[in-house]
Formats: structure tokens, sequence, C-alpha cells
């Protein structure tokens, strides 16, 4: 399973995806921009999750502030990010987190 330290490796994988000469030639660029935030955004989110669970509160509260600066209606994470603000995780979030 992938490492919230590792996350930083998904970069470059989007960075493919979204250079693609033919999505560029298929979607205007303004589209292409909004998704490509989108998706840097999910990587946030799963390694603010993936620290929580190991209980790296600092590591999840900067990776849950990247992902909600980039994609600000995401629930979870705002949730997620108060838990590691408060430094406590309820036992049923815990159980949730994916």
């Amino acid at each position: 399973s992938l490492r919230a330290e590792d996350a930083s490796s998904l970069f470059p994988a989007i960075d493919l995806i979204f250079g693609n000469p033919a999505l560029q030639a298929r979607f205007p660029a303004w589209f292409l921009a909004s998704r490509r935030r989108l998706a840097v955004a999910g990587v946030y989110g799963f390694a603010g999750r993936t620290a929580l669970r190991s209980g790296h509160w600092d590591a999840a509260r900067r990776s849950l502030l990247e992902c909600l600066w980039r994609d600000p209606w995401r629930p979870r994470e705002i949730i997620l990010l108060l838990s590691a603000l408060a430094r406590r995780l309820p036992g049923p979030l815990r159980r949730r987190i994916k």
C-alpha cells in the first residue's frame, strides 16, 4: 500500500496524463487545468487520510490543507482536517477512513 510520504510519486503520472497531446487536442486548456487541480487535490487528500491512519498529525494537517486549498468542496477532508487539528480522531471516524 502507498504511504503518505510516497504520495508525491503520483505527481509525475498526473503530469503525463494531463500532458498527453491527444487530451490537449480534445479538451480546452481551462478544462484540463481544472481537472489536473482536482487530481492533485485527490493525491493530497489521500496523503492526509494515510497520515491520519498512521497517527502522523502534522503530516495529515499539511496534506489536508493542500488538498482543500486546491479543492475546498471536499466535506470528508474538511472533517478530517478538523480532527487532525484537534489531534483526536473519534472511533467511528477512524474506522471509516479509506
